[in-house]
């Protein structure tokens, strides 16, 4: 996913309006609005970085309880051994990570097979839960620039 973000700190208007645009300019445009002024200013001082942004799988909605606790055990446990790393942490997290993995697939092999139990009978809806299962990929959101290129 990318995202264009500016940095923006503490601002002074008068001393960046002053310098950047002078009243000269402004009153010699008269269509020169508010808005442009402040645009121009923010693309001097502030501008627009693209970036990149992981969609990782941290989607815990459809994991059971129990998967949840021992997700959050490993967590614990990995900051544990990041912290002291000591041979007996590492022995903990390690068997704190398959007991995590093995609940996650668990949960998750349910949930699809609940979803799928649901719609079974219907081969139109079996069809619509396997394809919202298989391709859930995140909706791209664009900004007002992407937009109008799109259009």
């Amino acid at each position: 996913m990318v995202k264009e973000i500016a940095k923006i700190g503490p601002v002074d208007l008068e001393i960046i309006g002053l310098q950047q645009i002078t009243k000269k300019q402004i009153n010699a445009s008269s269509k020169l609005n508010i808005e442009q002024l402040y645009s121009r200013v923010l693309d001097i001082h502030a501008p627009l970085r693209t970036g990149r942004r992981r969609c990782g799988q941290q989607d815990s909605r459809h994991l059971s309880q129990e998967a949840r606790q021992a997700k959050q055990q490993r967590q614990r446990l990995e900051r544990r051994y990041r912290r002291t790393g000591l041979q007996s942490d590492k022995q903990a997290y390690l068997s704190a990570c398959s007991t995590a993995r093995e609940c996650i697939q668990k949960s998750r092999a349910d949930v699809i097979k609940s979803a799928l139990d649901e719609a079974s009978g219907d081969v139109r809806a079996t069809s619509q839960t396997a394809q919202r299962l298989l391709h859930s990929k995140q909706k791209v959101v664009y900004n007002d620039a992407q937009f109008a290129q799109l259009v």
